[in-house]
């Protein structure tokens, strides 16, 4: 149950850079100068996705080892005190 309930983390946490990618460019003048750049805007547009979905994934992952670390920890602390 737990993975499951950590898996809603790394969206929440790419929904907000999301919303904050283009607009925190706008505010703070740097979407001009990107937008002049010699990128196409879908190549900027897909780089900003692939960058926000590799830090979702990376969030993930690096989520769910921690929950398998923690399930890990209790397991072989009632394995001990079992044999105590």
């Amino acid at each position: 149950m737990l993975p499951a309930a950590l898996s809603w983390l790394p969206l929440l946490l790419v929904g907000a850079l999301v919303a904050d990618s283009f607009a925190g460019e706008r505010e703070r003048k740097t979407l001009e100068t990107l937008l002049a750049s010699r990128l196409s805007d879908r190549a900027i547009l897909l780089g900003k996705i692939a960058a926000l979905v590799s830090y979702g994934w990376g969030l993930a992952l690096s989520s769910l080892v921690l929950s398998l670390l923690a399930a890990a920890a209790v397991r072989f602390q009632r394995a001990r005190l079992i044999l105590d």
